[in-house]
């Protein structure tokens, strides 16, 4: 998806730590919301897409916890550093399960082991070394506490991901309409109306609400042993 490649192309350009952090948590929040809006349907029908998406949540949530910590390694808040790094631990564990728990959720799609992506690999090593880096410079240098709760990550994406804009609608009528008004039966238009209303309640009454969902047919992905030679693990194209 789009959201995912800019976070991997502000990996691989080697944007500044807080923008990724900013870009992954507000992808994550994307993944989160799909994910709301799949829950009111039936698991047997989307129960695999569901997992997906918290595993992909979960995901995110660990890369921007990450590069969150980076961010405050380089502002020498080292301690707070370590506690955000606990935190992407929890979240990568939580994403290794939902990992899990996808390969044998009902529903439909393809049967993909999302935790053998090499992104999704890589990101376990990089918050390993992160934290091993974060304590070592705690130790050495900076001595600070780290504190119990994690806060409250306030970091967002200052570019890369569009703004919504209201579009400007003139509603005022072009003059050229007052002239064709003039040629309009108000009842005939009331007719249609009815007439259609009439038309999609049988349409609607034939159809087989029941009726199973059909699988979406996709092209498969074959895995090979070598990684993409990217720092985000992620092919680009």
């Amino acid at each position: 998806t789009s959201i995912t490649v800019t976070v991997a192309r502000a990996i691989e350009l080697k944007h500044e730590a807080s923008l990724i952090a900013g870009l992954a948590k507000e992808t994550a929040a994307v993944y989160e919301k799909s994910g709301f809006a799949l829950k009111p349907y039936d698991l047997k029908v989307m129960g695999k897409w569901l997992k997906y998406l918290e595993f992909k949540k979960h995901c995110y949530d660990t890369c921007a916890y990450v590069y969150y910590a980076e961010h405050l390694l380089k502002q020498e808040k080292v301690g707070v550093a370590l506690a955000i790094i606990a935190e992407a631990e929890k979240t990568y564990k939580q994403s290794l399960d939902a990992g899990k728990a996808y390969a044998h959720a009902d529903g439909v799609g393809l049967s993909a082991k999302p935790a053998d992506h090499c992104f999704f690999r890589r990101l376990g090593t990089l918050v390993e070394n992160t934290r091993r880096k974060l304590e070592r410079e705690n130790g050495m240098i900076f001595h600070q506490r780290v504190p119990t709760a994690a806060p409250s990550f306030d970091l967002k994406a200052k570019y890369g991901i569009a703004e919504p804009k209201t579009p400007e609608i003139n509603f005022t009528p072009d003059p050229r309409w007052n002239d064709a008004y003039i040629g309009f039966n108000e009842k005939k238009i009331l007719e249609s109306i009815t007439t259609r209303d009439a038309r999609a309640k049988q349409h609607k009454e034939k159809t087989d609400r029941d009726a199973p969902v059909e699988p979406i047919p996709e092209k498969p992905i074959f895995h090979t042993d070598k990684d993409p030679k990217t720092d985000s693990g992620c092919v680009l194209s």
